[in-house]
C-alpha cells in the first residue's frame, strides 16, 4: 500500500497522531482476529497468546518506534530541505519538485546536474556523448571524454569538415575549400573534391586553381607539379606534355619551347603553323620569310618559281633579290706609269670573285685609235691583285717605237647572254651594267733605243734655240701657231728617230707633233 505525505511544512503530520492511528490499527487488527479463530481456539488459550503477542508486540513495536521516528524525522527534515512539493512514503524519491528546484528521476536539483539541461521544471539528460547541452539533447557545447566537438556535434572523432586540435575535446572547423585539416583552418590535408568548393591542395593550402608549373588533378585533387619548368598547365597522365606555357617560352605541340621551329610563327604564346608555300613567316601564316622548298624563291613576301626581270635568284637564302642593289657591280680605270712607260688597265668587282671561273684575260677588250700599232707591239701583264680585282700592265716591246695622240680604249665584253651567267663567290649575280663599262686614254709614248747619243745635251741644244730672240720673234708673230697648228712652247722633249725626216717640211711637221703638244 502506498502512503503520500505531503511535504510541506503546513501539511506535514505530527508524531503523535502517527503513533495514535498506528494503535487504532492494531486493535482493530486483534479483534478482527479473536473474532476469527474464537471458534476454533479456547478461550483460554486465545487469552493466553493474546496476552504474549501484545507483550512482546509491544517490545517489539517500541523498538521498532524508536528506530522509525529517527527515520521519518531525517526523511521529512531531507525533503523539507530539498523543497520537494511531493515526497514517496521512503522518502528518498521526489515525485515533484518546488518552483526553484528541478526534477531529475526522481530527485530534484538547483541546477541541473551535468550532463543535463533544463527543460521546463525537470532536468533532462543530453546525448551520452555530450557533457553540456542547451535546449535539447543534442546539440552540444562541450563533449564528455573520449568524445571530441565538431561544432555542436560529439563524436568519437572529428567529423568531416573538422580537425584536430591541441585539446582532445574540441576540433576545429576547417576552410570551406577544406575536407580535413590539422590545428588551423587553413592547415589543410585534403581538399573539397566537388562544387561550388571545389579546391586542389598544394602544400597544406586547398586552392581554387593550381599556380603555375602545377597540374589540378581532378582524381586526387592535388596540384602536382609539372615536369616542364616552364609548363603553366600539363596533362594528367603525363606531366611532360605542357597545355599551356609561361610567358618566357612558346607552346609548340606539347612541349614548351624558346621559340617556333622552321614553319612556325610566334601567335601570342604558340606556335602556329605558316602557309603551306613557307617555310618561315613572322606574326603571320603569310607574308614568307623564306620559302618551303628548294623550288620557291622568295620575293619580298611571296615565294616565286623565278624571279622576275630586275631580280636575281640568291640560292644561298633561295630569295630573289634585287639586281640595282644587291648585283655585283665593277669599276674600270685607265692610267699610265710616272714614267709614261706603261699603260695600266684596273678593274674591281663590288665582291669577291672567283677568278678561276671568270676569264679575266678574256674579260675585257682593248682597242687602239692608230692602225699603224697592234697589241702586238706590248707585251700585256696580268695581275691579280686582290679577290675582287685585277690589273693589266701594257709595256711597248723594246724597240723604237714613237706615239702621239694615241688613244687606246677599253671595254668589258658583253656575257648577258652566256649560258651560265657570272656569280661573286657568295653567288651574288653580275650586273648587267659590269657589261657596258668603257673608258679610255690617250697615251703619247717617244721611246730610243739608241745610247750613243746624248739626250741631254740635245734637249739643252734645242732650248738655247728656242730662246733665241727671231724665234721668239716668230711665236709672237703667230707663224709658229701657223706651221704647228694646235702646238704649244710648253716642253721641250727630245725626239731621235733612227730614220731621219727627207724633207725639211717633213722634219718641221715632226717636230711640231711630237715636241711641243
Amino acid at each position: 500500500m502506498l502512503i503520500l505525505y505531503q511535504c510541506t511544512s503546513d501539511h506535514l503530520y505530527s508524531l503523535q497522531d502517527w503513533q495514535q492511528t498506528q494503535w487504532n490499527n492494531l486493535q482493530h487488527y486483534m479483534s478482527y482476529s479473536i473474532w476469527k479463530h474464537k471458534r476454533s481456539l479456547s478461550l483460554r488459550l486465545l487469552r493466553f497468546k493474546m496476552y504474549y503477542l501484545l507483550s512482546n508486540f509491544y517490545k517489539l513495536l517500541s523498538l521498532y518506534y524508536f528506530w522509525y521516528k529517527r527515520s521519518i524525522s531525517f526523511r521529512i527534515d531531507m525533503c523539507k530541505a530539498l523543497s520537494c512539493r511531493i515526497c514517496h512514503r521512503d522518502f528518498n524519491t521526489y515525485m515533484f519538485a518546488n518552483s526553484s528546484t528541478f526534477w531529475l528521476e526522481f530527485n530534484c536539483y538547483s541546477p541541473c546536474p551535468a550532463s543535463t539541461f533544463v527543460a521546463g521544471s525537470n532536468c533532462t539528460r543530453c546525448d551520452p556523448s555530450c557533457s553540456i547541452c542547451t535546449g535539447t539533447p543534442s546539440p552540444c557545447s562541450l563533449c564528455n571524454t573520449g568524445y571530441a566537438l565538431s561544432g555542436t556535434v560529439c563524436a568519437s572523432g572529428c567529423l568531416a569538415q573538422y580537425g584536430v586540435t591541441a585539446n582532445p575535446l574540441v576540433c576545429v572547423q576547417c576552410n570551406a575549400l577544406c575536407s580535413s585539416c590539422a590545428y588551423l583552418a587553413t592547415n589543410c590535408s585534403a581538399c573539397t573534391p566537388t562544387a561550388p568548393n571545389e579546391a586542389f591542395l598544394l602544400g597544406s593550402q586547398c586552392l581554387v586553381s593550381c599556380p603555375a608549373l602545377y597540374l589540378a588533378d581532378s582524381t586526387t585533387h592535388k596540384c602536382i607539379m609539372c615536369t616542364n619548368q616552364h609548363c603553366l598547365t600539363c596533362s594528367t597522365t603525363n606531366r611532360s606534355d605542357c597545355y599551356s606555357c609561361d610567358n618566357s617560352t612558346v607552346w609548340f605541340g606539347s612541349d614548351c619551347i624558346s621559340a617556333c621551329p622552321i614553319g612556325y610563327f610566334k601567335n601570342s604564346l604558340n606556335c602556329t603553323p605558316c602557309d603551306v608555300s613557307c617555310l618561315q613567316c613572322t606574326g603571320n601564316p603569310s607574308p614568307c620569310t623564306v620559302c618551303s622548298n628548294s623550288s620557291y624563291y622568295l620575293l619580298s613576301s611571296s615565294c616565286v618559281l623565278s624571279c622576275p626581270t630586275g631580280y636575281f635568284a640568291y640560292n644561298a637564302t633561295m630569295q630573289c633579290l634585287d639586281c640595282s642593289t644587291d648585283c655585283v657591280t665593277a669599276t674600270l680605270s685607265l692610267s699610265l706609269t710616272s714614267d709614261n712607260k706603261q699603260l695600266k688597265i684596273n678593274i674591281a668587282f663590288s665582291r669577291a670573285v672567283d677568278f678561276s671561273v671568270i676569264p679575266y684575260a678574256t674579260f675585257q677588250s682593248i682597242s687602239i685609235s692608230d692602225p699603224s700599232i697592234s697589241l702586238s707591239d706590248f707585251i700585256l701583264t696580268y695581275t691579280l691583285t686582290s679577290d675582287r680585282s685585277y690589273s693589266i700592265s701594257l709595256t711597248p716591246i723594246s724597240s723604237t717605237l714613237a706615239l702621239t695622240n694615241v688613244i687606246f680604249s677599253v671595254s668589258i665584253n658583253d656575257y648577258t647572254n652566256a649560258s651560265l651567267p657570272f656569280y661573286s663567290t657568295d653567288g651574288y649575280l653580275f650586273s648587267n651594267s659590269i657589261y657596258t663599262l668603257k673608258n679610255n686614254i690617250t697615251w703619247t709614248i717617244i721611246q730610243t733605243n739608241d745610247s750613243s747619243i746624248n739626250l741631254e745635251q740635245v734637249n739643252d741644244a734645242i732650248n738655247i734655240f728656242f730662246q733665241q730672240q727671231w724665234m721668239q720673234e716668230i711665236k709672237k708673230t703667230g707663224v709658229f701657231a701657223l706651221l704647228f697648228p694646235g702646238a704649244q712652247l710648253c716642253s721641250t722633249i727630245i725626239l731621235h728617230n733612227a730614220t731621219p725626216p727627207a724633207t725639211m717640211y717633213e722634219g718641221a711637221r715632226f717636230w711640231g707633233s711630237f715636241i711641243y703638244f
